[in-house]
């Protein structure tokens, strides 16, 4: 999404897999805003450093929040090529809004929460936070059921290690291959399955990535299945 912040406009990354937005350090010190040091951040496959900057009014054309400390990272922009970003909007952003997203037509629409009546025909599941996180249901091959995070920041759909250890998926065969994230490389390997099931709807074949390796970060908690990226979210409003 396009965001204003101190009279500039950038894009910045959607990302319901954040648990908190981030900026880049060194635009945001171009920006003269105030750098603090801050703590140890968990991505997907391990942790990284993180820093503390208050902003004052940012977000898209029309949509500012006022006062807000979000996290820093020293090299943020270095790992967006195309298009070039310099922040992450998570969780502490979207949670203020109603966020409906149309791949197909590429709209992203921000609702405020008093007053929103859903009438479409698409199919309501329950979808419990963890850690900042929504997660929802999901059947492997009809068989292998979990709660897997919504992530919007992920392209594609991986199972985390402990996961795949428990039902006998590292001994599966497939396409070595590695996922890049904020705190580095992954190692994983996409395998082929017969099916992936949420709610009434199923994908047949799924191909999904499943980590070959217990990372440090918040995919070798356990808690979660794996992630929902946008090879499959892109397929639904």
């Amino acid at each position: 999404l396009p965001v204003q912040l101190k009279g500039k406009e950038s894009l910045w990354i959607v990302d319901s897999g954040a648990s908190h937005s981030v900026i880049d350090e060194d635009y945001a010190k171009q920006l003269g805003l105030t750098i603090h040091p801050g703590i140890k951040g968990f991505g997907f496959g391990g942790t990284f450093d993180l820093s503390y900057v208050k902003l004052p009014s940012y977000g898209p054309k029309n949509v500012q929040l006022e006062n807000q400390t979000v996290y820093a990272l020293k090299g943020l922009s270095q790992r967006f090529s195309s298009p070039k970003a310099v922040g992450i909007l998570g969780y502490d952003f979207l949670s203020r809004f109603i966020v409906k997203i149309d791949y197909a037509k590429q709209h992203l629409v921000l609702y405020q929460h008093h007053g929103f009546n859903y009438t479409g025909s698409g199919s309501v599941i329950n979808a419990p936070l963890k850690n900042n996180t929504f997660s929802l249901p999901v059947i492997l091959d009809n068989k292998l059921q979990a709660n897997w995070a919504i992530d919007l920041g992920a392209y594609d759909v991986s199972i985390h290690y402990p996961y795949a250890k428990k039902n006998n998926l590292l001994q599966r065969k497939g396409l070595e291959t590695i996922s890049a994230g904020i705190d580095g490389i992954l190692l994983e390997r996409t395998i082929k399955f017969d099916s992936l099931s949420i709610g009434p709807y199923s994908i047949q074949p799924a191909y999904i990535n499943v980590a070959v390796n217990k990372g440090s970060g918040s995919g070798g908690d356990g808690e979660l299945a794996g992630n929902l990226g946008n090879s499959v979210l892109g397929r639904f409003v």
